[in-house]
């Protein structure tokens, strides 16, 4: 039988002295009181609350075990929460894509497609397979999510998401049932899964669309894209295969994409500046062509080829599609293009701070259910950001690649600001034994009132 409710932090947790760490466990409620609703019950609210918190913990391992340690709670608790509880998953991150829409929405924001893996052991946890593996850098056995995160100059975060299942998984009924996979859940790519993504999320304003190569090699999807109006940066790989287009002919003769590139005279690249980083300006030197790859009904796709590199790091090189309404320059396509590292940044934060890798569930329902919790805590993070009107350092990110939002933005629909860069100097606050280090420092950086 569960333990009596407990409705504040646990006694010596949080010292009391501590207004200010005290503080940021107010904003966390409050910021918690628009999700409150869609979980139906208050003790499923409060539940939902109690595990942010404990994903914004120090906790060494943030699954529902420990969780429960700290608000000193029956495991079981918080177990059916994440694995069991009927709340709608897909409600919160609804509600989520308005909040993230009224708090960071910019015109010039961008949508970012990836997918993510998490290494697990055993062949039950649903959606689990032998499968390639960013986060290892192989073929692994592992679960696989596909996610669209969203930066502007005000923030960055994960929007959404949508668990691959691996057609050994659709066609065994078996598992199937085991792991509380909906029975409507038909097999979907990748691709199928970042479409689905991409309109859930086209009303938050935005000018591009970014991808990786494994979306970007994908000539059908690269079409839709080009349907629509927005700028469409899709990452291609080196060894694609493409025509050139000479004077409006198209040569027959097919080249590899790297050695084409490589043949260029100097003369056929431009530097181009696109921004002042923490480091100074960055300088890249690109070029573009037009070029044309065949569809699978052999008929021609004409498509503009935009290559790049940073000028200190000549074999960075940058191969993508690109799609642009006229009179879009190359300074803004590149801008465009490099906020890529964006999602990474967010998985890295979200693993590293938010738990997001930690969870010890095997059902769908308690795969999704994690997920979301995870964004929700990062989410949070971003709004403790804004109001510290500063930016907490990102995970694992090289400073002379990162765009941190302190940029200066030139595009075509005209010059967008980002906050300015004007934060002080942090001293870490030791004193909190359940806050984060990220938490800690808005509150020493008075983002939070005692």
């Amino acid at each position: 039988m569960a333990t009596a409710r407990k409705t504040s932090t646990p006694p010596g947790a949080i010292p009391l002295s501590n207004e200010r760490i005290a503080g940021v466990l107010k904003d966390i409620r409050g910021y918690m009181d628009r999700y409150l609703p869609h979980f139906h019950r208050c003790d499923t609210g409060e539940n939902a609350t109690e595990f942010v918190l404990g994903l914004l913990s120090k906790l060494p391992r943030k699954s529902a075990e420990p969780i429960s340690e700290i608000f000193d709670r029956e495991r079981k608790v918080f177990q059916r929460f994440v694995g069991d509880s009927p709340w709608d998953d897909s409600a919160i991150r609804a509600e989520m894509s308005r909040d993230i829409e009224e708090t960071i929405g910019d015109p010039c924001g961008v949508l970012c497609l990836d997918p993510s893996g998490f290494p697990k052991k055993g062949e039950m946890s649903v959606g689990v397979a032998s499968q390639w593996c960013g986060r290892l850098g192989k073929t692994e056995n592992c679960q696989v999510g596909v996610f669209v995160s969203y930066a502007t100059p005000k923030g960055r975060c994960l929007v959404d998401c949508q668990l691959f299942l691996p057609e050994k998984w659709v066609d065994d009924e078996e598992r199937r049932k085991a792991a509380r996979v909906p029975k409507d859940r038909r097999y979907l790519t990748h691709i199928e899964l970042a479409s689905e993504l991409l309109l859930k999320t086209s009303h938050i304003p935005h000018a591009g669309v970014l991808a990786d190569a494994e979306f970007g090699r994908d000539g059908d999807f690269r079409d839709g894209l080009y349907a629509t109006e927005e700028i469409v940066v899709l990452a291609v790989p080196s060894n694609l295969e493409i025509r050139i287009v000479d004077r409006g002919v198209v040569i027959p003769a097919p080249h590899k994409l790297s050695e084409w590139v490589a043949s260029r005279p100097k003369t056929d690249w431009v530097r181009v500046q696109t921004r002042i980083g923490s480091q100074g300006p960055m300088t890249f030197a690109a070029l573009t062509a037009e070029i044309a790859t065949l569809r699978d009904d052999k008929s021609i796709r004409r498509e503009t080829l935009l290559v790049f590199h940073p000028v200190e790091s000549p074999k960075e090189i940058t191969y993508a599609f690109v799609k642009a309404p006229p009179g879009t320059d190359l300074q803004t396509l590149i801008q465009i293009a490099t906020r890529r590292w964006t999602i990474e940044d967010c998985f890295e934060r979200a693993k590293t701070e938010c738990g997001m890798d930690q969870y010890e569930v095997r059902s769908w329902v308690g795969w999704h259910h994690h997920m979301t919790m995870s964004m929700l805590a990062l989410w949070f993070l971003v709004k403790l950001n804004i109001a510290m009107k500063g930016d907490f350092p990102p995970s694992d990110s090289p400073v002379d690649r990162a765009d941190t939002g302190r940029n200066h933005i030139q595009s075509s629909i005209g010059p967008l600001r980002a906050v300015p860069a004007d934060s002080e100097k942090v001293e870490t606050n030791t004193r909190g034994e359940l806050l984060s280090p990220e938490a800690e420092k808005a509150c020493v950086q008075g983002s939070c009132g005692g």
